[in-house]
């Protein structure tokens, strides 16, 4: 008796993130790139969040992988995270952009709930495979893995869904 796909064995885990030495040494370059002409390298991918930090004012300038959300979603901009800089986001914060060369406002705000994060991680595994790497997912498998099969992968990962408010 065949199995159907939706039976076909799938495995999903987490990436380890790169070590914290190396993403020191490696985060002010692409800071630098991002916030140059050369940003045509990498900001197909990634962008630059920046914020200040709701306790201490403190002036935060992160980059990170990023997606634009489609007319139907609601936001305009979407980040996952496994830090706890998100902590800044709950309930809505104001937060500066360097995407695709340009600066954009936005407020964004902080979804940290493993069942939308998974619903997020599918709908980008269902538009291309390759978005696991983006998303620190490894995925063993010849099927899309369902919102459940995500769900202990994304576990402590944080959605920021942006709203971009203005260019400057």
């Amino acid at each position: 008796m065949a199995s159907s796909a939706a039976e076909a064995p799938i495995r999903v885990e987490r990436v380890q993130p790169a070590p914290r030495p190396l993403v020191r040494l490696v985060n002010p370059v692409v800071r630098l790139v991002l916030a140059s002409p050369l940003h045509v390298f990498l900001s197909r991918y990634f962008c630059l969040i920046r914020f200040a930090g709701r306790r201490t004012g403190r002036e935060y300038s992160i980059p990170v992988t990023y997606w634009e959300g489609d007319a139907d979603e609601d936001y305009d901009v979407a980040v996952v995270t496994r830090s706890n800089w998100w902590k800044n986001f709950q309930g809505g914060h104001e937060v500066r952009l360097r995407l695709r060369g340009a600066t954009v406002h936005g407020v964004a705000t902080a979804v940290p709930d493993d069942r939308e994060v998974a619903r997020f991680a599918r709908a980008r595994l269902a538009e291309s495979p390759a978005n696991a790497r983006l998303l620190g997912l490894r995925i063993e498998g010849h099927r899309l893995p369902t919102v459940d099969e995500l769900r202990p992968a994304v576990a402590n990962t944080v959605l920021l869904r942006i709203t971009v408010l203005d260019n400057d």
